[in-house]
Parts: C-alpha cells; sequence; structure tokens
C-alpha cells in the first residue's frame, strides 16, 4: 500500500513540473539562450581583440624595422595608420614611435621647415589629451616641453613647467633638467648652474640624468667663475 501512495506522490510531482514547465519555459529557453549569445559574445570579443593585439603587434615591429633601416618615410606611414586604430597598447606605442621618427628626420636630415616638429608636437598634445594613463600623458607633456624649447622662447617654457615640478610626478627630475636648459638658453646661466649643480647631487635621481647635470655643471662653470677672477684680477 505504501508503494502505492508513493507512485501517486511521485505522478503529483511529475504533473506539477509539467505544469510550471508549460508555465516559464518561454522565459527559461529566453534566459539559457540569453546566456549562450552573451558567453559566445565574450568569446568572440576576447578572440577578436587577441588576433587585433597580435596584428598590431606585428605592424608595429614591422614599422621599428623599417625605420631602424633608415626607411623613414614608410615606417612613418605604417606608423601612422596604426596609430589611428582602435585599441589602447600599440596605438599609443605607435604615436611615441612617430613622434621620435618625426624628430629625427627634422634635425638629423636638418630640414628647413618646421613640419615636422610640428606635427610631433601636436601628436604629443594628442597624447596628453588621450585619457591614457598619467605615466604615458606626463611623458608626452614633458617630451612636448623639449620640442617647444627648439622653437619657442625659453621663458614660455620655463612657465609651463612649473606645475610638472612636484616630487610626487614621476618625471619631476627630468622636469628640473628641462628647466636648467630653459634658463641656459635664456642666458640665465647663473641660475641654470646652481640647478644643475643641485640635479648632480641629487642621489635619488637616475645615473644617467646626473651625469648630464654633472656636465652642465662644467659647461656653466667657466661663466660662474668669469666674476671672481676679474675681481682677483683687478686686485
Amino acid at each position: 500500500m505504501s508503494e502505492f501512495f508513493e507512485e501517486v506522490k511521485e505522478e503529483l510531482r511529475q504533473e506539477q513540473l509539467l505544469k510550471l514547465w508549460h508555465k516559464y519555459q518561454v522565459p527559461i529557453i529566453a534566459l539559457v539562450v540569453a546566456f549562450f549569445v552573451v558567453t559566445a559574445g565574450i568569446i568572440y570579443w576576447q578572440n577578436h581583440v587577441s588576433a587585433r593585439n597580435v596584428r598590431q603587434a606585428e605592424a608595429f615591429s614591422t614599422a621599428v624595422a623599417l625605420g631602424q633601416s633608415g626607411q623613414l618615410d614608410d615606417a612613418m606611414t605604417q606608423l601612422e595608420a596604426l596609430s589611428q586604430e582602435s585599441g589602447s597598447t600599440y596605438p599609443l606605442l605607435a604615436k611615441f614611435r612617430l613622434v621620435a621618427l618625426r624628430v629625427t628626420r627634422h634635425f638629423v636630415q636638418q630640414r628647413t621647415t618646421t613640419e615636422d616638429l610640428d606635427k610631433a608636437i601636436a601628436t604629443l598634445s594628442e597624447i596628453e589629451r588621450s585619457g591614457a594613463d598619467e605615466v604615458y600623458t606626463g611623458m608626452a607633456q614633458l617630451a612636448r616641453h623639449y620640442l617647444t624649447l627648439a622653437k619657442e622662447s625659453p621663458e614660455a617654457v620655463s612657465k609651463d613647467i612649473k606645475n610638472l615640478q612636484d616630487p610626487k610626478n614621476p618625471w619631476h627630475f627630468l622636469v628640473r633638467e628641462l628647466l636648467i636648459l630653459s634658463n641656459l638658453q635664456s642666458g640665465q646661466k647663473d641660475s641654470a648652474h646652481a640647478l644643475a649643480n643641485e640635479l648632480a647631487s641629487e642621489l635619488a635621481a637616475p645615473m644617467n640624468l646626473r651625469q648630464r647635470a654633472n656636465m652642465l655643471t662644467e659647461t656653466t662653470a667657466s661663466h660662474v667663475a668669469l666674476p671672481s677672477t676679474a675681481h682677483q684680477t683687478q686686485e
């Protein structure tokens, strides 16, 4: 008898399940299909991004190789195209590399116009506004000031970089070097010598930067020593 009741209960449960299935089968099926669609979309996007990164990495490597072999025009054409693509890593690297090649072509080939220099500065400004990581935007801003120093008044550069001298800025040592060069170019050799001497003695600064600062100290030392020498001669 107990087995009979168990069979009846089982049939009732199955009947209830069937009713529930008929009642909710559409939303259940919709949820399952949506899950698979979303999952498939994620997998497709991951594969798409991976394939895009591989292609962009190959394009970047090819452009770098062209630049190293002296084919600057071809390299810049490829980098220009890559810099306009979506993505964050290789298009950004392409912009920085493009700036380097434009600067190389301007100074090494001694071009009479400032077209390459102007375009390099414009690209760096674009990176600053891109919303990229602060390290990259700070690097672009500093590089732009270095290039600006080559074509504009040093006073303007000195004014613009004052907000970058905060020790929390990862590039603040380079900012100090830029300030030295700006003072030197504007004829403020005493100030340049003092700043260079401070930077050369800064143990926290990178070694190569301290070496350059030491060279700048030696470069400006003769100017600083002149008044003392002249005074001794008069005595």
